[in-house]
């Protein structure tokens, strides 16, 4: 067997992202819908709090862990050519490290504030 996460294992961190995703966009719904943060402020104080922190933190990598896997497998079904394959794989894995970054830069500057 090959490095990295395939077949099963792949299909598995699958799920448990997704049900992760799930779970924390409805309970962000629920927050907001029973009167979430009415100003700046408030805001601040709720991302700024450490628990809050870790589950924004926890659904980004999530998120990406997820993307990651699901592009890469449609790339795999769909891009039989190598170097096209490859090209994408590298936009891909740039396209979310930016992104990793963006929101690590966020989350750093939330616990400065």
């Amino acid at each position: 067997m090959k490095g990295g996460l395939q077949g099963l294992s792949a299909w598995v961190v699958q799920r448990v992202t997704a049900v992760y995703l799930a779970l924390f966009v409805l309970v962000a719904l629920v927050v907001l819908l029973l009167g979430g943060p009415r100003d700046f402020a408030a805001w601040q104080s709720l991302v700024g709090h450490p628990a809050v922190l870790l589950a924004i933190a926890l659904f980004y990598v999530a998120l990406l862990w997820h993307a990651w896997i699901g592009v890469r497998d449609v790339f795999v079904d769909y891009l039989h050519v190598f170097w096209i394959r490859l090209t994408a794989y590298v936009l891909l894995v740039a396209f979310l490290i930016g992104c990793g970054l963006w929101v690590a830069r966020v989350l750093i500057l939330a616990t400065l504030s």
